[in-house]
């Protein structure tokens, strides 16, 4: 029963949506994967036959889309397990779902999980990751096209490839020599992953770190002599909300308290006291766990001497993949590090000053590309657009901001790719919504001037001229590559 879930799991995250995988089937001998017409994953999980999945699946409209990427890590002594663990942790604290595997035989995999998305963006994805890390191996998409997907028997290698969380197993093992609960652990692993939105995955490619912070960690590391409370913002939040959902699993949720909790400089009682808090608000918090109260507590009291918690400070990053959940605010953290940035918005917009945007200038780009090339972007948010700038002498405040990039991309997936088609769009939407939804929260109402729907209606026509009649945005500067 167990290992018919997990095999739901690998077709639910892996497999194209009709649920019927392309890939090939390893031999004993040597490690070649010849195409097969009929992939049988239950015996795959099962350690029957091994088969390599392709990442990257076609669509009846012929679209090339991919639900998975892998970061191959052919090392498998302890700097490859480091820098597995580093790039699974640069993922995650950019929004990233990621899965770390021992391969079953001379490395590790680490598997970003995605909605379906354009196989340009889960290339570029990785491309980002591998330009940050020296490793040896490949990724696929991109320098091969196939992976075998954990758990399941390396034939050639006649090993275990699984997944886990903190360390792999001290031991490689085969069928014969399954550790106890071995199906049980590779479940409890995989239905804690969600894919990751594809609107997350298209502002990783699209955009860059300043100059002067990207790849140091340090600016993300809170100045706690600052300190005026026990807990800051992110933390209280984490406790009293009994964990979050979108920092996986309960194993990560302790670890990010205790670690907290450490470099805070909190006594043993102090922690006790606050871990005891975040495990009775847990009974009915948003994690699932297998773990029972005084299981999870247990956990918590146990990692306290560990390196991962008294070596390593504690990180902002961390908590950045919570921060809509939780709907805590750094603007109210005293002890907020340089490498924190927010955007500043009016009050009304609440929580949303956490709101992740693009670039003008890549927002641009992007909305170019999907115009010259068709490619069928999904479920990217509008609101990641940036505003733009409107002047109009008419206006009490001559320059107001814009939602035309938003409104491009809104218009754009019902199906817009013409200026005339964009004109009956934007009639048809004034008509039902106003001319107030084009502007931001800074225009009143008693600003708008008589007649402005058809200067609005032109205006945004010539600026969506521009876009179509734009160079077309080259493979080596395209957002999707991270450019």
């Amino acid at each position: 029963m167990v290992r018919e879930k997990i095999v739901l799991k690998v077709t639910e995250l892996l497999c194209p949506p009709t649920g019927i995988p392309t890939g090939g089937k390893q031999s004993r001998k040597g490690n070649k994967y010849p195409d097969v017409e009929n992939i049988d994953l239950r015996g795959h999980v099962q350690g029957k036959h091994t088969y390599a999945l392709d990442a990257v699946y076609e669509t009846d409209k012929g679209e090339e889309l991919c639900r998975f990427g892998v970061l191959d890590v052919d090392q498998k002594d302890s700097q490859g397990l480091s820098v597995a663990k580093d790039m699974r942790e640069y993922l995650n604290n950019n929004g990233l779902n990621a899965l770390i595997s021992f391969s079953g035989n001379k490395g590790y995999h680490v598997t970003v999980f995605s909605e379906p998305v354009p196989k340009e963006v889960m290339g570029a994805a990785l491309k980002k990751v591998r330009s940050r890390f020296a490793f040896k191996g490949e990724i696929i998409p991109g320098d091969a096209h196939r992976c075998k997907p954990a758990p399941c028997l390396h034939q050639a290698a006649g090993n275990m490839s699984y997944y886990f969380q903190d360390e792999p197993y001290s031991e490689v093992f085969g069928l014969d020599r399954l550790p106890e609960g071995f199906y049980d652990s590779q479940l409890e692993i995989l239905e804690q992953v969600k894919p990751t939105p594809a609107n997350v995955m298209v502002v990783f490619v699209s955009t860059e770190c300043s100059k002067e912070h990207q790849g140091n960690l340090e600016d993300m590391v809170p100045n706690f002599s600052k300190a005026k409370d026990k807990l800051t913002p992110c933390m209280k939040a984490l406790v009293e909300g009994g964990g979050a959902a979108s920092l996986e699993t309960w194993d990560k949720n302790s670890l990010v308290l205790a670690s907290y909790c450490n470099s805070r400089g909190l006594d043993k009682d102090q922690t006790l006291e606050i871990g005891k808090k975040l495990v009775r608000n847990s009974e009915n918090g948003p994690v699932e766990t297998s773990k029972n109260t005084q299981e999870r507590l247990d956990h918590y009291k146990s990692i306290q001497n560990t390196p991962s918690v008294t070596d390593k400070d504690f990180n902002c990053a961390f908590m950045l993949k919570g921060r809509k959940e939780l709907r805590f605010s750094c603007n109210r953290c005293a002890v907020r590090p340089k490498g924190i940035k927010l955007n500043q918005v009016s009050k009304k917009q609440d929580l949303q000053e956490n709101t992740l945007l693009l670039e003008h200038t890549l927002a641009l780009d992007l909305i170019t590309y999907i115009l010259n090339h068709g490619v069928p972007i999904e479920n990217i948010l509008p609101d990641i657009m940036p505003m733009a700038t409107y002047t109009d002498s008419r206006f009490i405040k001559h320059k107001i901001r814009c939602n035309v990039l938003r409104v491009f991309i809104k218009a754009i997936y019902d199906g817009v790719t013409s200026e005339i088609a964009l004109a009956r769009w934007i009639d048809k939407d004034l008509a039902e919504n106003g001319i107030s939804s084009y502007f931001g929260d800074d225009l009143q109402s008693s600003e708008i001037a008589y007649g402005l729907e058809a200067e609005l209606r032109n205006k945004y026509l010539d600026n969506f001229k521009a876009l179509r009649d734009k160079e077309p945005v080259s493979e080596d500067r395209c957002v999707f590559h991270g450019k």
